[in-house]
């Protein structure tokens, strides 16, 4: 989980992209490490090449040393906390300045709305970095259709993995060429995970299209694996797969980061994994279902597939919301002028955004207080 959290708060632009560098090692490890595992267990036996495998993944603590937050971050962290308790202040200084020059009666009943609106405006800022502010993901819609991304992905995933190989035995292919599968696998996964996401870095289609055409495509191919037969048609469907499963990896980070923000980020993921995590103990319950009592993966393949299928339609309401949204967004025309009476008295403009100064002139004011916001709205040049 820290991993995407580092690489998002250090890409913004292309994002997607950095994310599949970063998931392309997984992915280059299965050219070697499963003739690896399967040359050490005839060696030496399964328990021995699991205690190897676990020395070599020791390594990493070395490099995760090496990982620190962005200082761009660190400075934003301490400035929004600086921006919030100056804005706590100023509200201090101008209740007590108000409480000075409130002398009449019919004064004071504006004056209590004002405190009590003002009081509540000031309380309901927080700290963006906290944990109370990253708790309102809970309040957001678009959590709870990522979280679903996460879980429904996430176990069709790793029970492919888990269960291909024995799947293409039962097909007739032989143990050699069965683990032969993983690389090619891997080859157009690294692919997946290095180019697709290039489309939404580069603009040619929004992060929700590209998750809706995905989830799509892999429930389509999931949906033929029971119908393939002999070791070719495994292998093509096998690649297949693997572009949607490559570009579904990057795609859960990314998603995160673009709906739930970097400030929070870290709790949203801790919610996930703390949903996610008992779910996943009982893929092996799942995995064991369908191959001690129905007998075949081909009915689980069709299960996951359908999973998927509903998460793809989630993605494309996703989609179809924010295309209607946009199409009901209408730029100003050319040339507009927009005046705006801002507290302060001053008033900007549209274009531009040329801000004049209204210096109380004697027409437009009356013992210091402004006659009228129309009355004092002048052309800006």
């Amino acid at each position: 989980m820290t991993l995407p959290v580092y690489i998002n708060q250090h890409f913004e632009k292309y994002r997607g992209f950095a994310l599949g560098i970063a998931y392309a090692g997984s992915t280059s490890s299965a050219f070697v490490f499963p003739k690896l595992l399967l040359y050490l267990k005839n060696t030496y036996n399964f328990r021995s090449s699991i205690m190897i495998f676990g020395a070599i993944v020791s390594h990493v603590i070395a490099a995760s040393l090496l990982l620190k937050e962005p200082s761009w971050i660190r400075k934003k962290r301490v400035d929004d906390a600086l921006a919030l308790k100056q804005a706590k202040d100023i509200f201090t200084i101008e209740k007590e300045a108000t409480k000075t020059t409130v002398n009449s009666t019919a004064f004071s009943k504006t004056y209590r709305d004002k405190k009590t609106d003002t009081n509540t405006a000031a309380n309901s800022k927080v700290n963006p970095w906290s944990i109370r502010h990253g708790l309102t993901v809970l309040e957001n819609p678009m959590f709870y259709a990522v979280m679903l991304t996460y879980v429904v992905f996430g176990y069709n995933f790793d029970v492919f993995m888990a269960t291909i190989v024995d799947f293409a035995v039962d097909k007739g292919t032989a143990l050699e060429a069965a683990v032969g599968l993983i690389p090619l696998f891997s080859f157009t996964d690294t692919l997946g995970r290095l180019f697709i996401p290039l489309l939404v870095d580069k603009g040619y289609v929004t992060r929700s299209c590209l998750a809706t055409v995905n989830y799509l495509w892999m429930s389509l191919v999931l949906f033929t694996f029971p119908l393939v037969r002999g070791y070719y048609e495994i292998m093509a469907a096998c690649m297949c797969l693997s572009l949607a499963i490559g570009c579904s990896v990057t795609m859960y980070p990314a998603l995160m980061a673009d709906y739930m923000g970097i400030q929070r980020l870290p709790i949203s993921y801790g919610i996930v994994g703390a949903v996610a995590g008992p779910l996943f103990v009982l893929k092996p319950l799942f995995i064991g279902f369908f191959r001690d009592h129905v007998g075949c993966y081909s009915n689980m393949y069709r299960f996951l597939s359908g999973g998927v299928f509903v998460l793809g339609l989630v993605w494309l309401a996703v989609f179809q919301s924010e295309r209607r949204k946009r199409k009901e967004w209408k730029p100003q025309p050319a040339g507009a002028t927009e005046a705006i009476l801002v507290d302060g008295h001053a008033v900007y403009c549209n274009p531009g955004f040329t801000a004049t100064e209204h210096r109380r002139d004697p027409e437009c004011s009356t013992d210091g207080r402004t006659k009228g916001d129309i009355e004092c709205v002048k052309a800006c040049k």
